[in-house]
């Protein structure tokens, strides 16, 4: 049952954030159905078809051709989508990229068992076992609902925070506090998330059966009567119904229809949720939705730290497969749409430290300031400290910019890209788009174990270089040892540490902190510009 729960609050996120999108267009009226369009008949038989028993006429020799070994049978017409969801859509898709932040307040009830048919929802609303509260919510798997009601005098609250990879319940009941860690099945729970929330149309396809239900169907309008709509309000009102199914069998028993309304502007009042295993359904309504308005919701809105609050854990199992933290990375790679960070950089030379064993700073040579990144290959580190220093990338071409001196030094990453430097190149290339996983083709992957890096559980991996047969990709490198340790709850990697093949003990390491997986930044960001009077040096 808390399974099922989670995936009706994610799923319910997922409608919430297309309050929007899906557009006044979606409306149906009597004189105005749409049907599908039926397979073309008649014409002549496609080339070597058989034509009908008799089709030659009485008297004549002619044999029926025969098919010849290549041709294929027709095949089926394709399937055509109705125009108004198509265009629904399409403005879906495209208003969901405004959407920064959204807040709505949300009323929450669960019916079906037993009750009374045809009672309205509106009345369950009044009468039945509700909870209320209020929705903050970001594209990428952010989202916070608080959830309030009274059990016999004792005010409960449920908190839940979602941020990426890691959903946060916490439940309180009078003085009594509880929390509970899991882990988002994003093939399951939060998939509609990832689908919903900005994705392209044909992803949504892929995975839904999607329709407009026609209000004036008969038969759809005694189920909908049945189910507790009140059908005459809503055709009165030209508010829409949308049907979203999994085509996935196994998620199809899990949920076997989602159903939202939506007013004439396109804003979400209610969805509900079917459960696929017996008559229970969810019912959530939503009210006084405001999208992008002031102040914005910070990203730690959305996570919980418990201090010293012992709770149950899902999440960072004791026997976690490295193997399995690279996949789960993997997803989390596919929210990426841009990459912004403060950077810290520590390079460490073991003669250098050698010279001055006194000097705990000795052989770091240590720089600070802001990253960004914008894939595929775009990165720029702007350095503050301890002088000012810009180190980027346009992915064709890098340099090394120091303003001090007013000098560039320019690289050509194509003469690189097949020498040991351009691989090694790659490693950070992949840390710093958070694409770090792929390091399992050419890397051996353990776990070294869990610990805490500013301030958050961080998984700690050892990699190692595969020998050149086993590896999956043609790269060459140098470096062949390092370490990488990657966030428990949101699976970013945010520390690599590489080691020099030369000197073990010398490595260099990069530190991402408070990193937004949601950068956007304009191509010319990651130019080589200089002012006027800059040395420009190819670099060696």
């Amino acid at each position: 049952m808390k399974a099922n729960l989670i995936i009706i609050i994610l799923v319910a996120v997922v409608v919430l954030s297309s309050a929007v999108i899906i557009a006044s267009t979606l409306s149906s009226k009597p004189d105005d159905k749409e049907t599908a369009a039926a397979p073309e008949g008649g014409g002549a038989p496609q080339d070597g078809a058989v034509p009908p028993a008799g089709g030659a006429g009485p008297g004549k020799s002619e044999k029926p051709k025969q098919p010849a070994e290549t041709t294929q049978p027709p095949k089926p017409p394709a399937a055509v989508e109705d125009p108004k969801l198509t265009e629904a859509l399409t403005r879906f898709n495209d208003n969901q990229k405004h959407i920064k932040w959204l807040r709505a307040k949300l009323t929450m009830t669960r019916a079906g068992l037993v009750e009374d048919p045809g009672t309205l929802d509106e009345k369950k609303r009044e009468t039945g076992t509700t909870q209320t509260g209020e929705l903050e919510l970001k594209p990428g798997n952010r989202c916070r609902f608080t959830l309030t009601s009274d059990n016999n005098g004792v005010k409960e609250t449920e908190d839940w925070r979602v941020y990426i990879q890691t959903l946060w319940i916490i439940k309180t009941s009078g003085e009594t506090k509880k929390a509970t860690r899991w882990p988002i099945d994003n093939e399951r729970m939060a998939e509609a998330l990832l689908l919903l929330q900005g994705t392209d149309l044909a992803k949504m396809r892929a995975n839904f059966n999607m329709r407009l239900i026609d209000l004036w169907d008969a038969d759809e309008e005694k189920r909908l009567t049945e189910e507790g709509y009140d059908v005459a309000a809503l055709k009165k009102e030209k508010w829409n119904l949308v049907e979203l199914i999994y085509r996935d069998q196994n998620k199809k028993d899990q949920y076997k229809m989602i159903e939202a309304v939506i007013d004439g502007t396109g804003t979400l009042l209610k969805i509900k949720l079917y459960n696929g295993m017996n008559n229970e359904y969810t019912i959530i309504w939503f009210d006084e939705t405001k999208i992008n308005a002031k102040p914005e919701i910070e990203d730690l809105e959305f996570r919980f730290i418990p201090g010293d609050l012992k709770f149950d854990d899902y999440v960072s199992m004791k026997d976690k497969d490295p193997l399995d933290i690279m996949a789960r990375m993997k997803l989390t790679t596919r929210q990426v749409i841009g990459v912004g960070a403060d950077i810290e950089q520590d390079s460490y030379n073991a003669v250098n430290a050698a010279e001055n064993p006194g000097d705990p700073n000795a052989g770091h040579e240590r720089k600070s300031g802001t990253f960004l990144f914008k894939p595929p290959d775009k990165f720029k580190m702007s350095f503050t400290k301890p002088k000012a220093e810009i180190v980027a990338s346009n992915g064709k071409s890098s340099y090394i910019y120091r303003p001090d001196i007013k000098r560039a030094e320019l690289y050509d990453l194509r003469q690189m890209a097949a020498t040991k430097l351009g691989g090694d190149l790659s490693i950070l290339s992949r840390f710093f788009s958070q694409n770090a996983a792929e390091l399992a083709q050419d890397f051996d992957v353990a776990l070294i174990g869990m610990e805490k890096l500013n301030g958050w559980e961080v998984y700690h991996l050892d990699l190692t270089l595969k020998k050149k047969e086993k590896r999956g990709t043609d790269a060459k490198y140098s470096a062949e040892h390092l370490e990488l340790w990657v966030e428990v709850e949101t699976l970013l990697a945010t520390q690599m540490k590489v080691y020099s093949s030369e000197n073990k003990a010398n490595y260099h390491q990069v530190t991402l902190k408070d990193i937004d997986i949601w950068e956007t930044t304009a191509d010319a960001e990651y130019e080589p510009v200089f002012p006027e009077g800059t040395e420009k040096v190819k670099g060696q």
